[in-house]
């Protein structure tokens, strides 16, 4: 699997892997680098190389499909993107899922075009024994009032977002927030990424009684999986909660829920009407997030992580 320097903390260890290679991109301009991950690219030559697209064409997946020299590359065609690029790199050109489709069925689709078994199953995800470790401890010492196995539901909030309109506004967020607090006594730690800086500290500032969790990806995941909810932005955390199989509430502006929704029955999607996520209403995210938070609900769902 070949994969950005984002997903590698993901998929460090994954048991559906034998091998990860991180591509950085700064490696383009070094060449001594670069030719280092040709090299590891072709040890042992591929038989096949699939590269799968969503919403767009990357030009660097395709390049590194041909780096590869693999005997047999597939993936989507570049023309409804603009380009001929895949005509040159691909042998050949597999078709999008149509239209209407979810989005793991959409990249499940050129597979079975290919006449590779796939059947359609929940993503996973787990987390590393000391990832879990540092979470227990991080909960016992910093989240308020209880320690990690007991008191109300552990309520993980993420409220930043890739994009400037995937972010409900930090002060509804405290409104319901607030409400779990006092009705369902949740005890509530606040994520962030890189960029979530100011969201983060816009919602901390209005909330009591809450923790601050700052750690990379691969250690959130241990968080994560300890969560009786996660509250969050339509964002790349909703998907990773998700897979470790967590009850996830996501919130959904612009983007098609129906298409996007991470998969599973625990997982819940509120969309806006409009489509601006600003003209989501607390009343309709307060009664998926109490919906969520009922002792039957994470009864029904709860496991022990992987």
């Amino acid at each position: 699997f070949v994969a950005a320097p984002l997903c590698e903390e993901l998929l460090q260890d994954h048991p559906d892997l034998d091998a990860l290679v991180v591509f950085r991109k700064w490696d383009m301009w070094r060449p001594w680098k670069l030719a280092a991950l040709v090299a590891r690219l072709r040890r042992p030559r591929p038989d096949l190389a699939v590269v799968m697209t969503t919403v767009s064409f990357s030009t660097t997946s395709a390049l590194l499909a041909w780096a590869s020299g693999a005997r047999l590359r597939v993936g989507a065609s570049s023309l409804p993107f603009g380009w001929h690029l895949s005509r040159a790199v691909y042998n050949l050109e597999l078709p999008l899922g149509p239209e209407g489709l979810h989005e793991v069925e959409h990249n499940l689709a050129p597979l079975r075009a290919l006449g590779i078994a796939a059947p359609f199953e929940l993503p996973r995800l787990a987390p590393r024994p000391e990832a879990l470790d540092r979470a227990r401890a991080f909960v016992e010492r910093e989240v308020p009032d209880a320690p990690a196995t007991d008191g109300g539901p552990l309520v993980v909030v993420h409220a930043g977002a890739g994009k400037l309109p995937n972010g409900w506004p930090a002060e509804r967020f405290a409104v319901v927030l607030e409400t779990l607090q006092r009705l369902r006594g949740a005890r509530v730690v606040l994520v962030e990424g890189p960029r979530d800086e100011a969201p983060v500290s816009a919602l901390q500032e209005r909330l009591v009684g809450v923790a601050r969790w700052r750690a990379p990806l691969g250690e959130t995941i241990g968080l994560l999986a300890l969560a009786d909810l996660v509250l969050c932005n339509d964002t790349g955390i909703a998907h990773v909660a998700a897979a470790v199989g967590v009850p996830t509430l996501v919130l959904f502006g612009p983007t098609d829920a129906q298409r996007w929704k991470p998969p599973g029955d625990h997982v819940r999607a509120v969309q806006s009407r409009t489509g601006r996520l600003g003209d989501l209403e607390i009343e309709e995210v307060l009664a998926a997030a109490l919906a969520a938070t009922t002792h039957s609900f994470r009864a029904g769902l709860r496991h022990e992580p992987a």
